[in-house]
Formats: structure tokens, C-alpha cells, sequence
């Protein structure tokens, strides 16, 4: 095991060696400009690290220091909802009309780094004695319909006004580097293999620095390097942590901006192709009729108002007072272990998804997470407990990321209604109504504080010393989150548009696009090899529905026609680009050898003894997948197709014999079951029906029509059950509406 580990090792280090300076063979991007890419989301992560401890928001640290009040967060969030509106054109007019030879995103990071970096470094050292004079207060009446029950003042302090102003620039700042990292990663490359590649495994790489500093103070903190302060009663990290994270953060952001810029390149490929472009009154007038778009909307919308079940970070600061390495312990749970919870669930729904579809996935997902929520609830006064539920809520919040496929299919399907692709606009139109919506959701906290007895006006820290406060904020954090969690799975139950109907919806886009390039000239060999599967399944299962797509298309015929041309041409196109990878890796794997031969030559002439390098080449070779395909290795190879042959036959024997004795066993069973009841038994028979369920003794030569007669069968079987399956398909597909 170690030595295949180690050989691993060796053959990734010589891979990196190799493709450093150069990268693979049809490939455009080293592994050198991989790094600078990575390097570069890595100053977006040490950003975010600031960003996030410098939200306006009363649960934040350094806000608990300046006596944020509930009033100032529901004032501010609804301030920066209009200008957040206002930015978003502005960003994207700026980014696109950027004419710099070294590219429309590089121009933008440094000085937004730079600017981001020093807007969020003055905030934690902005003077105390701030706070003690009032510029200006806002008297806010009672409202005890929605828990207010005294009226309120919302002061304002020269220190709040500047953490305000300073924060809105810094996060404008920091979406412009956002913005323009993503949009490097984007251009990198014109191949979208290569794009996803670098793009699952930066993921992994640039994540970790902001790991790393978010968990820092909890670290700290747990081993006693330093004691957290009282601000009122609460207990919280000094605002030294962020004096001195902070100017570390951005030294590191603004080290690492040099290697993206200097080390990666813009790829674009210009297309001829033009896309007609969507107005908004199209787009709205699309969009407001499809349905899957409203249960999107509505779903995102609610677990926005679920996520108020979290209330970790309030445990940490105010449960445990006198335990600092129990609040670092939770600390670094809440920065690590419960944020890498909702992977768990990423990873397990693409598998679950396959087999039971995502509406089924989705529904379980949140019945999973209301069990939990009602666990949390039922146990609100035990904060440690409360911290395991959130673990696995977010297991089950992880399960959200299904919601982003759900938009692309239900796009397909708007396409197939309409004849329009309206990605951007869905996203901005999404975008609009959350950050209306958003200034109601965003009182949903503000108003449970003030359920609670925390007045707009009122020091947070010190309200929730009282535990009888605290307690019942928990209580009611945790009845919305238990609430708006069932209601969550609402929307979900008319989401109807099961994995099958897509697929049909797909096959009729399809259909149409061939129609309309071919009346253009503009279809691909691609297309006509697509759409000769279509036929052909529509005709093998009488799909009905794309059938009636397929009699739309008048030269359907003359494409067909023309499928065995273009099938030779993309089988040729797929060996093509098969021997170049091929080649590709024959060239490392060649270079390669000849290191272990030089290295292996080192060895022996150092201990004074003979190298058969012959034996060594025929071992290496035997082993590869790659070198064994050469002329010259054709020995090896004739040697290795004898010895795979011979031990893929002995597997074989070793599971028929498997087979036999399971099937002497339940024989017996069968014979003794038998006598019992004075039945008479036939062995034939039970012979027949045992091999014909068997999986490798039916496959012996002797059993071939036996096998033949049991693939026909099952296929019909299946071909039925496909059939009846798309008979309710096409019965919902034919009302839909199409308006082209």
C-alpha cells in the first residue's frame, strides 16, 4: 500500500515537473498559471475573512464593541438594498466596457484590492470615544404587533456612521475583485473540460487560506493565548483580534493580487453566431407565467427566513461567559466542521438525485432538516446540543444546491415555451425581487429580538446577559426556523417537471434547433448524429410527442440522409482527439521512464552492483497503460493481453463455482421444504429457474439461448414500462402552451 502510494506521489510531482512551464498537449493553461489562477481566489478569500467580520450586523464581534443596535442594522440593511441595486449596473457597465490591452478584469484588482483592503483596515480602529457623541436619533413608536412593545431611539454616532460608510465602500471594492478573479477563471481557456478542471480543483486549493484565518481566533482562544473581553455581559473576541487579522489578511490579499495578474492570460473565443437579446418586458412577461420560476423564488425566499434557526454564533458569545475553551471550541466547530457539513450533503445528492429524482430528494432533504429544527427547539436550553443540531441541519441544507439544476431545467423548459433563452435576465429578475423582498426578510431577526425584549434602540450585549432574554430568543429562532422549515418543502410538491419530461424537452429543442440551422446552413456534424438517436428511440418507443416534433420538421429526411457522413466524420474527429491524448500521455509517461532509468542507474552505481535495465523497462512497461501501446513494447503487450485473459477466466470460474455453492445450499433447503410438505420435488426445474436468474453461470457457452431468450425478455419488459412511462408524459407535455 505504501509503495503505490509512494509511486503515486512520485508520478504527480514529476507531472507537475513536467506541465510547469508547458502545459499538455491540446491543452492551453500550465500548471504554473493554475497556481497564479488559485493564488488569485486566494485573495478573495482573505477578503471575505474581512468582509465577514465587518457585517453590519448586532451578532458580529467588532459590531458588539461599537453598541450596534437592532435599529441601525434594520435602517442600514434597508439603505444598501437601494444602493446595492444601484451598484450592480454600474459594476457591470464598467467591467464590460473596459477597452486595457492587458483585459477587461485584470485592470480592476489591484486597485480594488488595495481599496478593499484599506477601507476594512481602519474599521477596527476607529476610535471609542466615538460613540459618545450623538449626531443624530430616530424615534421609532411602539409596535407590539410585531413585538415592540415600547417606542424606541435609533442613535447615531460619528463611530457608527463610519463603520457604515466604510464597510459599503469596502464590499463595493471587494465584489469588483470578485467579479474580476471569476472572470479570469471564466476566459482562462476556450475548453470547457479544461475549465471545469481547474474550476473543482481551485475550489479545494483557494479556500483554504480563509479556513485557516477564520479558525484562527477560535484556536487562540481555546488554548488560552488570550482572553476574551466583556462588553456588557457578553463574551466575545477582543477588537484587537480584528486590528491585527485584518492588516494580515491584506497584506496577503494584496501579495498574492501580483500572480493572477501577472500570471494568467484572458482566452476569448469570438463567435459569428449572434444571440437575439431579451427585453425586460419580454422576459417579465415570460417569466411571471412559468411556474417553476415562482416555486424557485419562493423557495429561496423562505430558507432565506430558516436560516434564522442558526444560533451558533449567539451561543458562542453569550452561553458560556466563563469557559473560553469551550467558546473556542465551539468557535472553530462553527468555522470549520459545521460549515463543511453542507459537502456532505453536496456530495450525496448528485447519487440519491440519480435514483429518486429532485423532487423527491429535495422533500426529504427538508423533512430531514425539520427534524432536526424540532430537536433544536425541543432542546433550545442545552446551547451544546443545539450546536449538533446545526451540524446536521446544514447536512440537509447542503441538499440546496439541487434548486441551481432545477433552474437550469426549468430554463429548457421556458426555452421550449417561448424560443428564448433567458439566463441573465432570470437571474436579474431573481435578483430584483430578493433584494425587495430582502428588506422585509431581513426584519424577520430584528423583530424576534424585539419579541425577546431587545429594543431598536438597545445595547444588544447587554440584553442578552439576561438569560431569560437570551433564552427566549432562542426559543423563537428556533420556532421560525422549525415553521418556515416545513413550509420550505411546499413549493417543492409542484415542482412536476420529473427528470423524463425534461428529457423530452431537451429532444424538442433539439429537434427545433436542427430545423433552423438547417434552413441556415449552420448544422453540425454533431447535430445530425443527435438527431438520428432521437428518431430512432421516438420510433422504437412510439413517443408520441416527438414524433409530432419530428413531422414539424419538413427536411427532416434529407438530414437523416446525410447522418452517415457526418458519423464518420465525428468518429474520425473522436479518434483524433482519443490519439492526441493518447500521445499526450505516451510523451510524459516516455519521459518519465527515462528519469526512473537514470535515477535507478544513480542507485546501482552508487551500492557497485549491475542495472539490467532491459528488465527494468519490461517491468515499468508491463504496468503502463500508455507505453504498452508502442510497436516496440508489442512483446509486453502480447504477454499482458495472454496473462489478462487467463486471470479474467479464473475470476469467471471463481464465481460460477461461487454460484454452485450457493446453489447446493439452497437446493438442499429446497429438497428438505419439500418433504416436509410430501410434495414432489423436480429438480430440473428448479435447475432452469436458478441459472436463468444467475448472473455468470447463464453466461457459460452451454446456457447461450438460455442468456439470449432472458436479454430479449427483460429488454421487452423495459421497453413496455418506458412506454407507458411516456404515454403520462406526453399527455402533460402536449398542454403546454408553446408560443413562439
Amino acid at each position: 500500500m505504501s509503495s503505490a502510494f509512494t509511486e503515486k506521489v512520485s508520478d504527480g510531482l514529476f507531472k507537475l515537473k513536467t506541465y510547469w512551464k508547458k502545459p499538455p498537449k491540446g491543452y492551453y493553461v500550465s500548471y504554473k498559471e493554475f497556481v497564479n489562477l488559485s493564488l488569485g481566489f486566494g485573495v478573495v478569500s482573505f477578503l471575505s475573512v474581512m468582509v465577514g467580520m465587518a457585517t453590519f450586523d448586532v451578532t458580529k464581534d467588532m459590531m458588539i464593541h461599537y453598541n450596534v443596535s437592532l435599529g441601525q442594522v434594520w435602517l442600514f440593511t434597508m439603505i444598501n438594498a437601494i444602493i446595492g441595486i444601484i451598484r450592480a449596473p454600474i459594476m457591470s457597465l464598467c467591467i464590460d466596457n473596459c477597452k486595457s490591452k492587458r483585459g477587461k478584469f485584470k485592470p480592476f484588482i489591484l486597485p480594488a484590492t488595495i481599496a478593499t483592503c484599506v477601507f476594512f483596515c481602519i474599521t477596527p480602529f476607529i476610535p471609542m470615544s466615538w460613540n459618545n457623541n450623538v449626531l443624530a436619533q430616530i424615534s421609532v413608536p411602539a409596535m407590539p404587533w410585531i413585538g415592540l412593545p415600547e417606542s424606541s431611539n435609533i442613535i447615531f454616532t460619528p463611530a457608527i456612521i463610519a463603520l457604515w460608510v466604510l464597510i459599503i465602500l469596502g464590499t463595493t471594492a471587494s465584489t469588483f475583485v470578485s467579479q474580476a478573479v471569476g472572470g479570469i477563471e471564466q476566459t482562462i481557456t476556450p475548453i470547457s473540460q479544461e475549465r471545469s478542471t481547474i474550476a473543482s480543483l481551485r475550489g479545494i486549493i483557494c479556500n483554504i487560506p480563509g479556513s485557516i484565518a477564520n479558525a484562527l481566533p477560535g484556536v487562540l482562544l481555546m488554548f488560552g493565548v488570550f482572553d476574551m473581553d466583556k462588553v456588557g455581559k457578553s463574551t466575545i473576541f477582543p477588537l484587537i483580534t480584528q486590528q491585527i487579522i485584518f492588516p494580515i489578511c491584506s497584506i496577503c490579499a494584496i501579495a498574492l493580487v501580483f500572480f493572477v495578474v501577472r500570471g494568467t492570460k484572458e482566452r476569448v473565443v469570438v463567435t459569428n453566431a449572434v444571440k437575439e437579446k431579451v427585453s425586460f418586458v419580454q422576459g417579465a412577461k415570460a417569466l411571471s407565467t412559468n411556474k417553476y420560476f415562482w416555486i424557485i423564488v419562493v423557495y429561496q425566499l423562505i430558507i432565506t427566513i430558516r436560516a434564522n434557526i442558526n444560533i451558533v454564533d449567539f451561543i458562542r458569545q453569550y452561553s458560556y461567559p466563563g469557559n473560553p475553551a469551550l467558546t473556542g471550541f465551539i468557535e472553530i466547530l462553527g468555522k470549520t466542521v459545521l460549515m463543511t457539513a453542507f459537502v456532505v450533503g453536496m456530495a450525496v445528492g448528485p447519487i440519491v438525485m440519480k435514483k429518486f429524482g429532485k423532487r423527491k430528494v429535495m422533500i426529504t432533504a427538508n423533512v430531514g432538516f425539520v427534524i432536526f429544527a424540532v430537536l433544536q427547539l425541543a432542546t433550545y436550553k442545552i446551547p451544546i446540543i443545539v450546536v449538533f443540531c446545526t451540524f446536521f441541519q446544514n447536512i440537509f441544507v447542503g441538499f440546496d444546491f439541487i434548486t441551481g439544476i432545477m433552474t437550469s431545467d426549468a430554463l429548457d423548459y421556458e426555452q421550449y415555451r417561448h424560443g428564448k433563452r433567458v439566463e441573465g435576465f432570470w437571474q436579474n429578475f431573481i435578483a430584483m425581487i430578493t433584494t425587495v423582498v430582502g428588506i422585509f426578510t431581513a426584519m424577520v431577526p430584528l423583530f424576534l429580538a424585539a419579541a425577546a425584549g431587545i429594543g431598536f434602540g438597545d445595547v444588544y450585549a447587554d440584553k442578552m446577559a439576561d438569560i431569560v432574554t437570551r433564552e427566549k430568543l432562542y426559543l423563537y429562532r428556533s420556532l421560525v426556523g422549525v415553521a418556515t422549515g416545513a413550509i420550505a418543502a411546499i413549493p417543492i410538491f409542484f415542482y412536476d417537471l420529473t427528470e423524463k419530461q425534461h428529457a423530452s424537452i431537451v429532444r424538442a429543442l433539439r429537434i427545433r434547433a436542427a430545423k433552423d440551422d438547417f434552413m441556415t446552413n449552420s448544422l453540425t456534424d454533431s447535430q445530425i448524429v443527435e438527431l438520428k438517436g432521437i428518431v430512432d428511440y421516438a420510433v422504437d418507443y412510439n413517443d408520441t410527442f416527438i414524433l409530432s416534433k419530428m413531422a414539424e420538421f419538413e427536411d427532416l429526411d434529407k438530414v437523416i440522409a446525410m447522418y452517415d457522413d457526418a458519423k464518420a466524420r465525428e468518429d474520425a474527429k473522436f479518434a483524433q482527439e482519443e490519439q492526441e491524448d493518447i500521445e499526450r500521455n505516451i510523451e510524459l509517461e516516455t519521459k518519465k521512464l527515462e528519469a526512473k532509468i537514470a535515477k535507478q542507474k544513480a542507485i546501482c552505481e552508487k551500492k557497485g552492483i549491475n542495472f539490467d535495465e532491459e528488465n527494468f523497462i519490461d517491468q515499468y512497461v508491463y504496468r503502463n497503460r500508455y507505453l504498452i501501446l508502442l510497436d516496440e513494447y508489442s512483446d509486453i503487450k502480447a504477454k499482458k493481453e495472454i496473462n489478462d485473459e487467463n486471470t479474467a477466466e479464473q475470476r469467471f470460474n471463481n464465481q460460477i463455482d461461487k454460484e454452485e455453492t450457493k446453489y447446493n445450499k439452497q437446493l438442499e433447503k429446497a429438497k428438505v421444504k419439500a418433504n416436509k410438505k410430501n410434495l414432489v420435488f423436480d429438480e430440473d426445474e428448479f435447475r432452469g429457474k436458478y441459472i436463468y436468474n444467475s448472473k455468470y453461470i447463464i453466461k457459460q457457452e452451454e446456457f447461450a439461448d438460455m442468456l439470449k431468450e432472458r436479454e430479449r425478455v427483460r429488454a421487452e419488459i423495459a421497453r413496455e414500462k418506458t412506454i407507458r412511462e411516456m404515454e403520462k408524459i406526453n399527455k402533460r407535455l402536449e398542454k403546454i402552451k408553446v408560443k413562439i
